[in-house]
């Protein structure tokens, strides 16, 4: 039964804690232990939410083939599009436009000659509704697919997607993005489970292959008339897994880079100003490193974390779209039986939103059922850093099952095969970093999945919390505040911790604080020792943030000395606009460094002149100071470590503070 204590302290404000009663078994998770709650000021971003779901409105599904829209030979017919743009809501598109059920008729009589090819999945002929109604039986696919690259069959299509351009389709804003390619069963390309048909069928050189392929995509964007970012890609946004290509090791070299674990369809797809979707995000610990979704890992001291570049081409750039289908739970004919927990669509969906995702398909009934977490979702969803009203970090530690079932050769080379196999994986993170810190920082993954289910042998069982390791002299848990999200100022934030109490005493958090107060101390929390998962919110008004905790980090839990505390989850949130805040307008730097981390020159740009450059090392010492050498500073000589950046402006005679990271 759900308990609220409620606590008011004079100087801190409402400490309030939520009980619920549960497991330790992460499987056994229930959507009452969590907290998804937002201020109020939060708003909904017009490009961002759930699309395919009949409930929420975001972004409904048109479905079409060329067949519909192409119905005689230089004939067009586009009235279901013209009707879908007048009812005025929001939309995606699909046109399907290989199998050959959706292609016009008349391509056959005309290009007798063109291969066609087969792909596995049988014959579906379920009734298929979109926001048009019901398209009609067998419409899916019968398996019987046209091979695309074949010249006749490029030619017509590219008839067809000038046609399309000629409507200006893209420039509605009701229309949010359409998938592309149109191959394949749902718009889907997955070319290492092609490779062997295509082979069989065509006998096309992989390079060739990935000429036309190029220059079918830069068809589709230019049929958007000015708007690429509004076609979404459909490969995948990694490495393809190098098993699906069979022996067929050329084809995988030549759509994939394993020496930094790019899938090189995607990789060109962004070049030309495209979207991308990650179709199989249900296994959430299968998308640990993904370059092309700028969302590579790094190692440091032998723990993997993936970190996320927000100045990527899919995330500096609002009207970008970023899209996963998380729909395959619950389904008994999909993830090996059809898993359906709240833990893992609470997992896909924290890792769709850490991957920056800003389109999330999903089902219904998970919509109807979790309506917090779905909210959750679409209250957040492409907001930035300087506009996202909170920062988080799911605690927990995994191994990327990616490439677990085939050997290091001979296609896969034995670096990458370590990096990514053997190293574990911690951590979700979205702007809050918890890193380890010695001597009195260092954590212990524990509570892993405790699950028979086929589709967790196939995903890993991950450790889905954090405890400090007290035995071992470490009594914290550090966090670091992303400089851009908070720095400065005197900032009101809630602080909400997912924690385990199991044991009796109190323990609290220390943070960065106004004036010298580095480790400024919040109320104590006192333990119930239920064995209970809660969720703490304990309310803040003087965090400046400042990196002036140990290893630059800015603020801590302390255990309380008398036992270790197990965490899962850590949020840091706004409670004033960020858009009105006047800290936070201040601590938006007009000025920028980069590249970060650097091992040699680190570059300055400003606004406005600098007066003086000034950078510490992580004890305080300054380790550098120049007032004539303004623009770029070189760090080779400095050891590798985090170090501050001070810079004061001429125009206002401010100092603003940078962190960055010095490396080989």
């Amino acid at each position: 039964m759900k308990n609220i204590i409620t606590i008011l302290i004079a100087f801190f404000g409402l400490l309030s804690i939520t009980v619920y009663s549960q497991s330790n078994n992460p499987y056994n998770q229930s959507p009452l232990e969590d907290d998804w709650t937002l201020p109020s000021y939060v708003q909904k971003n017009a490009n961002g939410g759930l699309y395919w779901v009949d409930s929420v409105p975001d972004a409904y599904n048109v479905l079409v083939t060329w067949r519909q829209l192409n119905p005689s030979d230089d004939v067009y017919d586009f009235s279901l599009l013209d009707y879908a743009v007048s009812l005025n809501v929001p939309f995606f598109i699909r046109i399907w436009a290989s199998d050959t059920t959706h292609c016009p008729r008349w391509l056959r009589i005309k290009h007798p000659a063109i291969p066609i090819m087969f792909n596995d999945g049988g014959i579906n002929d379920s009734l298929y509704w979109d926001l048009l109604g019901p398209i009609g039986p067998g419409t899916i696919s019968n398996s019987r697919f046209y091979a695309m690259w074949d010249s006749d069959f490029d030619t017509e299509f590219k008839e067809f997607l000038l046609a399309l351009k000629a409507k200006n389709y893209f420039s509605n804003s009701n229309i949010k993005f359409m998938y592309c390619p149109g191959g394949w069963r749902y718009n889907e390309w997955n070319l290492g489970g092609m490779v062997n048909e295509i082979i069989a069928q065509t006998n096309i050189s992989p390079t060739n292959f990935i000429t036309w392929f190029e220059g079918h995509l830069d068809d589709y964007a230019d049929a958007t008339n000015g708007y690429p970012e509004k076609m979404m890609f459909t490969g995948y946004g990694r490495l393809e897994h190098p098993a699906s290509y069979g022996s067929n090791a050329n084809w995988f070299f030549a759509a994939n880079d394993t020496s930094n674990g790019s899938n090189l369809l995607t990789e060109y797809a962004v070049s030309i100003g495209m979207s991308v979707r990650e179709g199989a995000q249900e296994y959430f610990n299968a998308s640990a490193d993904q370059h092309n979704w700028g969302a590579p890992s790094v190692a440091i001291d032998n723990i993997s974390y993936q970190t996320i570049n927000d100045n990527h081409p899919l995330h500096n750039n609002p009207l970008k779209n970023t899209g996963t289908e998380n729909e395959g739970f619950c389904d008994p004919n999909m993830l090996q039986g059809g898993v359906c927990s709240y833990y893992h669509l609470k997992m896909s969906t924290l890792k769709a939103m850490q991957l920056r995702v800003n389109w999330l398909n999903a089902r219904n009934e998970y919509v109807d059922t979790l309506p917090q977490l779905y909210q959750y979702f679409r209250l957040t969803a492409n907001k930035n850093v300087q506009t996202s009203p909170d920062a988080w970090a799911a605690l927990r530690q995994s191994y990327d099952p990616t490439w677990s079932s085939i050997p290091p050769i001979p296609i896969l080379n034995s670096t990458l095969w370590v990096h990514r196999v053997t190293l574990p994986f911690r951590n979700w993170e979205k702007w809050l970093t918890q890193r380890e810190v010695s001597p009195n920082g260092n954590v212990v993954p524990v509570y892993q999945l405790e699950s028979a289910t086929t589709f967790d042998y196939y995903n890993f069982k991950a450790m889905e919390a954090l405890r400090t390791d007290m035995v071992n002299g470490s009594n914290y848990m550090y966090f670091d505040v992303d400089s851009n999200f908070i720095q400065g100022g005197v900032n009101d934030v809630q602080i909400k911790i997912t924690y385990l109490d199991n044991f009796a005493g109190n323990w609290g958090i220390e943070y960065d604080a106004v004036g010298t107060q580095a480790y400024k101390s919040s109320p104590q929390i006192t333990n119930l020792n239920d064995n209970t998962w809660k969720t703490i919110t304990i309310n803040i008004n003087d965090a400046i943030f400042t990196d002036r905790q140990a290893g630059g980090m800015d603020f801590r839990i302390y255990n309380g000395g008398a036992s270790d505390i197990s965490v899962r989850f850590v949020r840091v949130i706004k409670t004033a606009n960020p858009t009105t805040n006047i800290n936070n307008i201040e601590k938006i730097s007009p000025i920028s460094i980069y590249p970060n981390p650097s091992n040699s020159i680190l570059n300055i740009e400003s606004n406005s002149p600098i007066a003086e450059v000034i950078i510490t090392n992580s004890l305080g010492q300054i380790v550098y100071k120049n007032s004539s050498n303004t623009k770029n500073v070189n760090i080779s000589d400095l050891t590798n470590g985090v170090y501050f950046i001070s810079l004061k402006v001429i125009s206002d005679m401010k100092i603003y503070t940078l962190k960055f990271i010095k490396t080989d």
